[in-house]
């Protein structure tokens, strides 16, 4: 039946097929096809490409974040001059600037995300 149902049906050959017989003379049989998962992700290999690739990634802060980050612990271990510094020195209006930069780019990716018409892939990505 599988080499039968495979030739619309690739994914038939990984399927579990669950005859029913009727109880009623001259009733059609039941044929019912579940498909198993493939276990896609699961892999302890998946996992490891996912982690090579996460540990390969460029390291990057948004200097926004680094810079609050940086005045908040500066502020708690007492040091309340950090801040005027950096203002001074420009670093805030920087930080600012880049975080700015990067918002508009993160917004702009989305909406051009949102826009897309959803298709299969071919491929499967790494983890799923």
């Amino acid at each position: 039946m599988k080499a039968a149902l495979s030739v619309d049906f690739p994914d038939v050959e990984n399927a579990d097929i669950q005859i029913e017989r009727p109880k009623a003379a001259g009733a059609p049989a039941t044929a019912t096809v579940i498909k198993r998962g493939t276990g896609k992700g699961n892999s302890s290999l998946a996992l490891a490409e996912v982690l090579r690739a996460l540990d390969s990634a460029p390291e990057y802060i948004n200097p926004a974040i680094a810079l609050s980050v940086e005045i908040l612990r500066r502020e708690a271990a007492g040091d309340t001059s950090f801040f005027e510094e950096a203002l001074l020195r420009g670093d805030v209006e920087r930080a600012d600037a880049e975080g700015e930069r990067e918002g508009r780019a993160v917004a702009k990716a989305l909406e051009v995300l949102y826009g897309c018409t959803p298709i299969a892939s071919e491929t499967v990505p790494v983890g799923f």
